[in-house]
C-alpha cells in the first residue's frame, strides 16, 4: 500500500519504484458522465467549476459533526492479486479527527466484507495532490470489491476528487506473515511462562529494487490504550517485528503493520493481522451468587466457582490441575484441595468460609501443570463475606437468571441516562451548557415528574456527584418520592475519567478518598439500586484506577452492586472482574442495526453466563447528540423495539436508552418518548418470563438470523425470537421438545410445528414470544 504525495508542480515525494501499471479498472474515473456508476450519498456532488484534468470533478462538503458517508464504486478484484489505488484530491479548509479526504479500496466475499487499504488522507487547504496506495496480495475468498472516495469519520470542509485509479500489479513491494504461523490471518497466544512473543515478518521483493535500510518497518496495536508504535529490525530483505506477550491486551486485536520511509515518514506499504491474547483458565462465580458476595442471606457459607479451560492448539497438554485460595492483603488464609481440571467439561471447585469473619478477601485459582509446583496461570475474583444481620433495608442483589431484586421480588431496570448538570432548553444548534457545577432540580424535576408516569423505572445521572453529596440526596430524594430508582454515577472519582476535572472542587484530597465518603454517605439512600463505577474507561494505564473504584466502591457498599459500560465489546471480558453488571453500548442502530445484535452476543460470550449484563441501547438521532444536527436521521419504533428485544434475548436484565439530553433535542420528541414508553411497557410484561430458569437445552435457529432466549416454566416453555435483519425472513427453529402446541403470546396464534421443527415467516425488525407446551 504506496502512500505518495505529488504536488502540482509534479515533485514526487517518496515515490516507490512501481512496475508497468495495467488498466485502470474504475469506470467513469474523472467524473466526466457525471455521476455515472458511482453511488454518491448526500454530502457528494458532481461539480463542474473545478477539475483536476477534463471538465469535472466530485465535490465532497460537510460541518463539523455532520454525517459519516461515502461515494463508492464497485470495481472488479481478483483472489491472490495486488492493487495500486490513486486519486487526485483538492482541499479547502479541511478539518478532521482523523486523517481528511482519502479514498480507501475495500474487497468482499461471497459471505461479506474481508478487509480493506487505508491511505491517510489529506487536511488544510491545498491545490492538487494525489494520493497513491498499494495493497499487498488479497485473500483467495476475495469476489470483489469498491473503491471509496470520502472524508473520513470527523472529516468537515470542502474538498474535491478527480481521476481516480485502481490497477492491478503483477508484484507487491513486501509480504507479510506470522513467522510462527506462515499463511496464518490471526495468530493465537496464551498466558503463562510458556507464552513467547509474536514474531510478524516483512519480506521484501528484490524485482521492486527498494534498498531495507530506506524503510522503517513498524507496527501499533488497534485497541484503545495501545496507540504506541514498536519498531522492527531488517536482515537483508527480510524484516522482524517482535511483540511481546506482556504488550498485548486481551483478547482480539488488529495489528497494523507498516512500511514507512524513513526520510519523509511517509507510508509506503502495509497489512493488517489479527493477534489473539487468551486466559488458559477462566473463573466464573456460581455460588451463592455471580459476585461473590458471601452472607446475603443466613447461612452461605460456601463460594463455589466453574473453571473453563481455553481451546489450545491439538498437540498441547491438557492435564492440569486447580487449587482455591483464600487472601487477605496477600496472605493466604484457607486453601482448598488439588483437583483435576476437565479437559472439555467446566470443572466445580468450592471453599468454605465458615468462621471467616466480614471483609473483604481474594479468591485465587491457581493452575498446574502435571506434577509441577509452579503456576502455569491463575485467575482471581473480589470476595465480600457479609453478615446478614446487619443487612440493610435497601439492599439490592441478583437472585436466580441474573434478575435483580429488590423488596426481594424481580425487577428489571429500564430507563435512561440523564444529565442534570445541563440546561434543559437552549438552540439545538448549539453546544451543550453548563447550569451549575452540581445537580439541578431545574433540570431533572421535569424529567422525574414525565418518567413518574411511564413505564419507566430507573434513572442514571451522568454528572451525579460533580456538586457534592447534598445536591445529590436531593436529586435521589426526588426520585424516591415518585417511585423511580437510581443507578448513582461514581464514575467520575477515578482518576483518568473524562469528567474528573469537574470533580475537583469536591472537599476531600483525592479522588478515591472523595469516592469513599459519597458511597458512604449515600449508599442508605431507598431510592439507590446500584452504583456506576465505569464510563468507557479500559486503557491499560488506566486499569487500576478501574480496580480501585470497584473495590473501595465494594468495600464501602457490598450490598448493592457495581455497574460498568465499555464499548470495545471484544474485549469486555477483561474487565468482568472489575464490576459486578457489565454493559455495552453499540450505538450502530441506524448503520448497522445487526452488529448492535452481535456486539450484545459476543458481551454475553466474553463475560460467561452467570455475570449480570445491562445492555445500553442507542435512543438518539446522530445530529442531535452532537449539538449539530445536519444529521436529522432518528431510530424508528421498530428499530428501538428490534434492539431492545434483541438485548434481552441476547441475556440482558435491564435496559438503560443513551440519552434524555439528545432525546429531548429532537423535533418529534413527544412522539420518540411515547414510542419507547411503549416499547419499556412491552418489556416490564416479560418479567414473569424472564424471571423463569433458562431451558437447557434450548431452542435454536436452524435457519435465519435470530437472537433467541428459551426459558422453562411449568409445563410449558416460553422462546424469546428477535430479528435486527431489514428483511423479512424465513426461519427454521429447533424446539428443545416435541410440542403438543406453539402459541404466539402476541398474536395469540396457533402455529403449527412438524415434530420438533417450526417453520416461520419473520418480519423484518420484529420481535415475538412463543409459548411451547
Amino acid at each position: 500500500m504506496t502512500f505518495v504525495e505529488v504536488l502540482s508542480l509534479g515533485v514526487l515525494i517518496g515515490l516507490v519504484a512501481l512496475p508497468a501499471r495495467g488498466d485502470n479498472l474504475v469506470g467513469n474515473p474523472g467524473f466526466e458522465e457525471g455521476a455515472a456508476g458511482w453511488s454518491l450519498a448526500e454530502l457528494y456532488a458532481v461539480d463542474s467549476t473545478v477539475a483536476h484534468t477534463g471538465k469535472q470533478s466530485l465535490r465532497y462538503h460537510n460541518v463539523p459533526g455532520g454525517p459519516y458517508l461515502l461515494a463508492r464504486r464497485a470495481v472488479p478484484l481478483r483472489p491472490g492479486k495486488c492493487y495500486r489505488i490513486s486519486a487526485w484530491v483538492k482541499t479547502d479548509r479541511v478539518e478532521s479527527a482523523e486523517t481528511g479526504a482519502t479514498l480507501c479500496l475495500e474487497w468482499h466475499s461471497a459471505e461479506g466484507y474481508l478487509g480493506g487499504a487505508y491511505p491517510p488522507g489529506i487536511t488544510g487547504t491545498s491545490d492538487w495532490r494525489q494520493i497513491v496506495y498499494e495493497t499487498g496480495m488479497l485473500p483467495d475468498e476475495v469476489t470483489g470489491g469498491g473503491i471509496v472516495v470520502y472524508g473520513r469519520s470527523g472529516t468537515s470542509g470542502t474538498a474535491w476528487f478527480d481521476d481516480v485509479e485502481v490497477t492491478e500489479l503483477p508484484e507487491p513491494l513486501a509480504r507479510f506473515s506470522f513467522a510462527d504461523a506462515p499463511g496464518a490471518a490471526k495468530q493465537v497466544l496464551f498466558e503463562g511462562p510458556g507464552a513467547t512473543a509474536v514474531r510478524i515478518r516483512a519480506v521484501l521483493s528484490p524485482a521492486r529494487g527498494v534498498a531495507p535500510e530506506s524503510l522503517r518497518l513498524s507496527a501499533k496495536l488497534q485497541a484503545p490504550g495501545y496507540g504506541k508504535e514498536v519498531d522492527g529490525t531488517w536482515e537483508g530483505g527480510l524484516g522482524e517485528l517482535r511483540l511481546p506477550p506482556e504488550q498485548l491486551p486481551w483478547g482480539e486485536s488488529q495489528v497494523e503493520v507498516t512500511l514507512s520511509w524513513k526520510e519523509s515518514g511517509a507510508p509506503v506499504t502495509g497489512t493488517t493481522l489479527t493477534v489473539e491474547k487468551r486466559r488458559l483458565v477462566r473463573m466464573d462465580l456460581v455460588e451463592p451468587n455471580p459476585a461473590g458476595v458471601v452472607g446475603l442471606r443466613p447461612g452461605e457459607e460456601r463460594v463455589a466457582v466453574r473453571l473453563s479451560l481455553a481451546r489450545q492448539e491439538p498437540g498441547k497438554s491438557r492435564r492440569y490441575q486447580a487449587r482455591l485460595s483464600l487472601l487477605s492483603e496477600g496472605k493466604v488464609l484457607r486453601r482448598g484441595r488439588l483437583q483435576r481440571v476437565g479437559d472439555s467439561q467446566p470443572t466445580r471447585l468450592s471453599l468454605s468460609l465458615a468462621g471467616v469473619a466480614p471483609g473483604q478477601y481474594d479468591l485465587r485459582c491457581d493452575l498446574f501443570g502435571e506434577g509441577a509446583a509452579t503456576p502455569v496461570a491463575r485467575a482471581e475474583a473480589l470476595i465480600s463475606r457479609v453478615d446478614p444481620a446487619r443487612r440493610p433495608a435497601n439492599t439490592t442483589w441478583f437472585g436466580p437468571q441474573r434478575m435483580l431484586m429488590v423488596e426481594d421480588k424481580p425487577f428489571f431496570p429500564i430507563g435512561f441516562y440523564i444529565l442534570s448538570s445541563f440546561e434543559s432548553v437552549f438552540p439545538v444548534d448549539q453546544p451543550y451548557r453548563w447550569i451549575t457545577g452540581a445537580l439541578h432540580p431545574s433540570y431533572y424535576l421535569p424529567i422525574l415528574d414525565r418518567l413518574a408516569g411511564s413505564h419507566f423505572n430507573t434513572v442514571l445521572d451522568y454528572g451525579s456527584t460533580m456538586g457534592g453529596v447534598e445536591p445529590a440526596r436531593q436529586f435521589l430524594d426526588a426520585v424516591h418520592a415518585r417511585g423511580l430508582r437510581a443507578i448513582f454515577s461514581v464514575k467520575d472519582l477515578m482518576e483518568g475519567a473524562y469528567w474528573q476535572v469537574y470533580t475537583r472542587n469536591l472537599p476531600w484530597k483525592d479522588l478515591r478518598e472523595a469516592n469513599w465518603n459519597v458511597v458512604r454517605a449515600l449508599r442508605d439512600h431507598p431510592s439507590l439500586i446500584a452504583w456506576y463505577i465505569n464510563d468507557e474507561v479500559f486503557q491499560p494505564d488506566k486499569w487500576q484506577s478501574a480496580v480501585n473504584v470497584f473495590r473501595d466502591t465494594r468495600a464501602e457498599d457490598p450490598w448493592h452492586p457495581t455497574y460498568a459500560v465499555h464499548y470495545d465489546y471484544p474485549r469486555v471480558g477483561i474487565y468482568r472482574d472489575a464490576c459486578d453488571v457489565i454493559g455495552t453500548d453499540p450505538y450502530t442502530l441506524l448503520d448497522d442495526i445487526g452488529l448492535t445484535a452481535r456486539s450484545w452476543r459476543e458481551c454475553r460470550a466474553q463475560i460467561g453466563p452467570d455475570q449480570p449484563f445491562w445492555a445500553v441501547v442507542q435512543c438518539f438521532g446522530p445530529g442531535y447528540e452532537t449539538s449539530r444536527p445536519v444529521d436529522t436521521r432518528e431510530p424508528s419504533y421498530d428499530e428501538e423495539r428490534a434492539a431492545t428485544m434483541a438485548a434481552i434475548a441476547e441475556g440482558a436484565t435491564g435496559i438503560i436508552f443513551y440519552c434524555w439530553h439528545s432525546l429531548e433535542r429532537s423535533p418529534r420528541f413527544a412522539e420518540r418518548f411515547a414510542e419507547l414508553n411503549r416499547i419499556a411497557g412491552e418489556v416490564q410484561g416479560l418479567v414473569p418470563i424472564l424471571s423463569l430458569p433458562s431451558a437447557t437445552p434450548g431452542a435454536c435457529v436452524e435457519q435465519g438470523t435470530l437472537s433467541i432466549l428459551t426459558k422453562r416454566g411449568k409445563g410449558k416453555s416460553y422462546v424469546l425470537l428477535a430479528s435486527t435483519e431489514r428483511g423479512d425472513q424465513d426461519v427454521v427453529l429447533r424446539l428443545p421438545f416435541r410440542p403438543k402446541q406453539v402459541r404466539d403470546v402476541q398474536s395469540g396464534e396457533v402455529l403449527t410445528p412438524t415434530g420438533q421443527r417450526l417453520a416461520l415467516r419473520f418480519r423484518a425488525l420484529d420481535a415475538r414470544v412463543l409459548e411451547i407446551r
